[in-house]
């Protein structure tokens, strides 16, 4: 009786590793079906240029008195990344964009990119450019020299993530073209080692008090 006793100890516990085994396998499995570290660096970027270029050649427009635009870019198959543009009037708290007053003189503005779904995990990249519009460079033009007064970049949710090397540099002498750039390193577990690079968003100031932003991105 104690052998038989004894046999079906260790078959029962031996039933107790299998499940266990086969719990841990099935939460490991539906783990790594979303866990993005399976995307490497190059396939960020690669998103990334998409992304640049699409906001290059369609970004530039009126705002329809509408607080930002809106654009769904693909990516890859099934991937879309959702990039949303504004323009604010930091005085007045409101937005306003035209093809005729996108800015104007002596104002202080955010310029705000938000990005969501670059790496893939529903990860939410704000970059955002303070910047304050001078006197016109020349009468009845409406070109105005440009001053960025900070560049910052936020992961949300705001933790598990380092900001670096923003800065700011003048690209001509007239000071109505300014580049801004950065980088976000995400810390978390699904993000973990994963940078967004911001190599070059550059603000220009165009005849009749038009903003245009141009976006470069390095290419290895």
């Amino acid at each position: 009786m104690k052998k038989f006793m004894f046999v079906l100890f260790l078959l029962l516990v031996s039933i107790g590793i299998e499940e266990n085994r086969a719990l841990a396998e099935s939460i490991t499995a539906e783990v790594n079906d979303g866990n993005e570290n399976d995307i490497d660096q190059e396939e960020i970027d690669r998103r990334l240029g998409i992304v640049f270029d699409y906001l290059n050649e369609h970004a530039n427009h009126d705002f329809n008195d509408e607080p930002s635009v809106v654009y769904d870019i693909p990516v890859g198959e099934g991937i879309i990344v959702n990039a949303e543009i504004s323009n604010q009037e930091v005085s007045r708290a409101r937005t306003i964009g035209s093809s005729r007053d996108s800015i104007k003189a002596n104002t202080n503005y955010n310029y705000s990119l938000r990005l969501t779904n670059i790496v893939g995990s529903g990860d939410i990249t704000i970059y955002t450019v303070n910047y304050t519009t001078g006197s016109p460079i020349a009468p009845g033009k409406d070109v105005y020299r440009i001053t960025v007064n900070n560049v910052s970049i936020l992961g949300i949710p705001p933790s598990g993530f380092i900001v670096g090397n923003t800065n700011t540099y003048i690209k001509n002498n007239n000071n109505i073209i300014v580049s801004t750039g950065g980088y976000i390193l995400y810390k978390r577990v699904l993000l973990a080692d994963k940078i967004i690079n911001f190599n070059d968003v550059s603000l220009g100031s165009l005849v009749g008090g038009t903003l245009v932003v141009n976006y470069s991105y390095r290419v290895n």
